[in-house]
């Protein structure tokens, strides 16, 4: 019997998918992980739970369950909103969470909303989609005051669709599907009854589509023609602009771009899911494939001075799960990195934190009591969620001090027991953590609950799970791998930072000081620890060992590394 001692310091490799369960030599696997549930992975190498969101607002009927989508709005670099869109309304949140304004009547369903592109130039959000009018949302002098109007569009190019001449996008035809701004001008892709064509409009006259004599700054009409179909669905405007199509990535080249110089140039053929967004992150274009079942970076190579659509997804394929709507927190601090949400068919978030320069791609899946629906990033670096829950659709803050989902918290200077204002949570059950301790479940009745003992602070909402599991234990050892021999993890070691309750591989983690000053008393909530927390005595070989960590409890959370002791059976 040999004893080997081993350590996994790094998850940057993030969850890795069932395929890649025997590669022991490829270097990632020692930094990946089995599972990865409701943490976030940090590029210096650990995780930590997922921070909770804080309630906004809820839709109690006639929006459409799924009608939604989330669309960021920026006014200047200080001033930022949350648009969401419903059937036949839109609402409004700034940055801080604070509702602002509805505004109905608006033209469209609430399938139409869910699928909407947009695109932003100053005060002006215009909303594409084919099947209806251009849409031109304005914030006003204050930011209560917001407008809707149809899109007039002048000298519409023509085509001969059979009939003689006719505007290529009207009510009879279509509307553009998507939309961009690029070198002063408004580029409008993939009109209904001619997804193939992209109109740019005249430069800094972004509603009118005159073609005129070919001047360099008058409108442009053009056309993808290949051996395949290329209805357009998104246009970028990056350090090119980048067109995609169902079937493949295309550049508009020409510089500057005019009806002369224009060009366009396939550079790859993978195809864009329909109605899904591309986020920009660290110069790449990254967009869900045609079909829903990878992520693709859009990238140009200068050592190949080319462009290329490499896959993103490849060591966690079982995480991208048709992806409907996807938003870019991009981070701020130098400490971090960014993360890119893509909210999944099933409802469930798939989270890949990246950092290009430190070789970060860590993918991760985030669940709670509901089904997600739609995401949106704002350019000062909050995130809201669009969640259906028991019939209703719940707008919500990524709120970094919150352990609960959906949730209130009250902190007052007096002591309390009673937290009020639950309304969204009514006949639910939940959970409180209060001054510290965790309490419940509770059923919310009357829109509050009532906490056994007085408080200052509390926070109530709905519980989630944090799970993490090791790959395979598979210690470098001389005499090779130990694939197909029995193992024993003897000792685990777990380096934690301001970390509350959880489990080691089943094993309660608390900890807990006895005596006088300065350990508390026993009747208050136990410390968050910082150090190396060790369990020792473990007992049962398998052919395959894992280190598995859960909270049954919300507690803050962050694993810096694991050490361990494994017994090799000979």
């Amino acid at each position: 019997m040999v004893m080997v001692r081993a350590n996994q310091v790094s998850f940057t490799a993030g969850e890795i998918g069932p395929d890649l369960a025997a590669r022991i030599e490829v270097s990632r696997y020692y930094s990946g992980a089995k599972l990865l549930r409701n943490v976030l992975v940090k590029p210096q190498g650990g995780i930590k739970r997922r921070p909770g969101t804080a309630h906004l607002h809820d839709f109690t009927g006639g929006e459409g369950m799924g009608g939604v989508r989330c669309i960021p709005f920026a006014f200047n670099t200080e001033q930022t909103y949350c648009i969401v869109l419903t059937g036949g309304q839109f609402h409004v949140w700034r940055s801080d969470g604070l509702y602002l304004a509805t505004v109905g009547s608006c033209p469209w369903s609430a399938g139409i909303a869910a699928q909407a592109n947009h695109a932003q130039s100053a005060d002006t959000l215009l909303l594409f989609h084919p099947d209806m009018r251009t849409q031109r949302l304005r914030r006003g002098g204050v930011e209560t005051s917001w407008t809707i109007e149809d899109v007039t569009w002048s000298n519409v190019p023509q085509f001969n669709f059979g009939d003689g001449d006719e505007d290529m996008i009207s009510d009879a035809r279509g509307w553009p599907e998507c939309g961009t701004f690029h070198q002063g001008r408004l580029w409008l892709g993939g009109p209904r009854s001619r997804p193939a064509t992209f109109i740019a409009s005249k430069i800094g006259d972004f509603f009118n589509l005159d073609k005129g004599t070919t001047l360099d700054d008058e409108a442009i009409v053009g056309t993808i023609d290949s051996d395949q179909v290329n209805a357009i669905h998104q246009m970028v405007s990056g350090r090119a602009l980048q067109i995609f199509t169902s079937g493949a990535e295309h550049v508009i080249t020409g510089d500057p771009l005019t009806p002369k110089t224009i060009g366009v140039a396939e550079q790859t053929r993978r195809g864009i899911k329909r109605f899904t967004r591309t986020v920009e992150v660290d110069g790449a274009t990254l967009f869900a494939q045609r079909g829903g079942a990878a992520l693709r970076q859009f990238l140009f190579v200068d050592t190949e001075q080319a462009w290329r659509a490499d896959i993103a997804s490849l060591l966690a394929p079982h995480l991208v799960l048709d992806p409907i709507d996807m938003a870019a927190r991009k981070t701020a601090r130098q400490d971090d990195a960014d993360r890119v949400l893509m909210v999944n068919a099933n409802g469930s978030v798939t989270v890949l934190t990246t950092l290009r320069s430190q070789e970060v791609t860590a993918f991760s899946r985030w669940e709670t009591d509901g089904i997600v629906r739609s995401a949106a990033a704002l350019l000062s670096g909050e995130v809201f969620f669009a969640v259906e829950r028991g019939g209703r659709i719940h707008v919500e803050l990524w709120a970094e001090m919150r352990l609960l989902d959906v949730s209130k918290r009250r902190t007052e200077v007096s002591p309390f027991k009673v937290v009020p204002g639950l309304s969204h949570l009514e006949g639910r059950q939940v959970v409180a953590v209060a001054d510290g301790a965790f309490f419940g479940p509770f059923t919310v009745s009357g829109y509050s609950i009532t906490l056994p003992r007085q408080v200052r602070d509390a926070e109530v909402g709905l519980f989630f799970p944090v799970e993490a599991e090791t790959l395979p234990i598979e210690p470098r050892h001389p005499s090779g791998a130990v694939i197909g021999r029995r193992t024993r993890i003897a000792t685990i070691t777990a380096r934690v930072r301001n970390t509350g309750h959880f489990r080691l591989n089943n094993h309660n983690m608390v900890v807990r000081g006895v005596g006088g000053p300065p350990v508390a008393p026993l009747d208050s909530p136990p410390p968050v620890f910082t150090g190396d927390i060790t369990v020792r005595g473990l007992v049962g070989y398998r052919l395959q060992n894992t280190i598995r960590i859960d909270q049954p409890t919300p507690q803050p959370f962050e694993l810096l590394g694991l050490a361990y002791e494994v017994r090799i059976d000979s």
